[in-house]
């Protein structure tokens, strides 16, 4: 199965009862829900695990760029995690850009600009890592929880 075929069965919430409880951390931030709703979507259990498994066959194995940043002091003020989303834009990934993030059992879609804006959030639930990527697989950025992200591309 192509990974276009998977993209019809991303789907849509509205409120958290719709949501798998490994997503609820999209909800942590009440004020944030609506938006976060209106711009994400969601795969989990098993289509999740084939998509996770099938995007990450095609995710080449080295990268001719790489550059990490330390975030392990960057979550309890606006000024540090403001300057990690500086360094996500330094990354020049259109903010258009459809993403995939893939966590364990789940993978959630959106676009670069919401990560940006709210990387936080999608990071600080992170088990081991969490990889972000795009259709291109030109690209990857890793996430280790709470200490490092890693961003690899082909130039």
């Amino acid at each position: 199965m192509y990974l276009t075929d998977y993209e019809s069965k991303f789907k849509r919430w509205e409120n958290y009862a719709e949501l798998p409880s490994g997503l609820f951390f999209l909800i942590d931030e009440s004020a944030l829900e609506t938006y976060l709703s209106k711009r994400t979507c969601f795969l989990k259990g098993f289509e999740a695990t084939e998509f996770i498994r099938l995007i990450s066959k095609e995710i080449p194995k080295s990268f001719v760029y790489e550059v990490a940043l330390d975030i392990s002091e960057s979550w309890n003020s606006d000024i540090e995690i403001a300057k990690v989303r500086e360094w996500l834009f330094q990354c020049k990934i259109p903010f258009d850009q459809n993403i995939y993030m893939l966590y364990d059992e789940h993978v959630i879609k959106t676009k670069w600009k919401v990560f940006v804006r709210h990387w936080d959030i999608f990071s600080w639930s992170v088990g081991v890592n969490l990889d972000v990527i795009d259709h291109t697989r030109s690209w990857r950025l890793e996430v280790h929880h709470e200490n490092v992200l890693t961003f690899y591309s082909m130039k």
